[in-house]
């Protein structure tokens, strides 16, 4: 085995040694055993841009601290975040594809969505008129939707 010199220097180089590979191990990346987010339902699984949705599920975390919501690939703006709900704004650029809960770096599965176009008037007639006059509406350029209204 050696002298005693022998085994107290080999003693300390396994101690330096065990040291050494407990710092390592501290610079490591984490790995967490936290479950992945899981969404089971959308409120509608249709909106336009700036449309509150309700997202149910679960792991979400209690708050929102880094994840994220993405529709298609484009960032939510958060208005409420839970454990179990979170309520996303469609975002402006937002099409239509799935939508995404990251939880601490985890993608949650997929739910499809579908983004609408935003209602727009494009013209009215007449111009002006008083009040309980009829006229009508050229709607939604995308659909060429035109309403009578009073």
């Amino acid at each position: 085995m050696g002298t005693p010199m022998k085994r107290r220097v080999r003693a300390h180089i396994n101690a330096i040694h065990i040291l050494f590979l407990w710092s390592v191990c501290l610079l490591c990346p984490s790995t967490s055993n936290a479950a992945a987010p899981s969404i089971t339902s959308l409120t509608a699984a249709s909106g336009a841009v700036s449309a509150s949705v309700t997202i149910a599920g679960s792991n979400f975390g209690s708050t929102q601290g880094s994840s994220t919501v993405k529709f298609n690939g484009t960032t939510a703006t958060i208005t409420s975040w839970g454990a179990s709900s979170i309520v996303a704004k469609v975002p402006t650029g937002a099409t239509t594809g799935n939508v995404v809960v990251t939880v601490s770096g985890v993608a949650s599965n997929e739910k499809s969505f579908t983004v609408l176009p935003t209602p727009s008037i494009a013209s009215l007639s007449p111009a002006s008129g008083a009040v309980g006059n009829r006229g009508k509406t050229g709607g939604n350029r995308e659909t060429g939707d035109r309403r009578n209204v009073s």
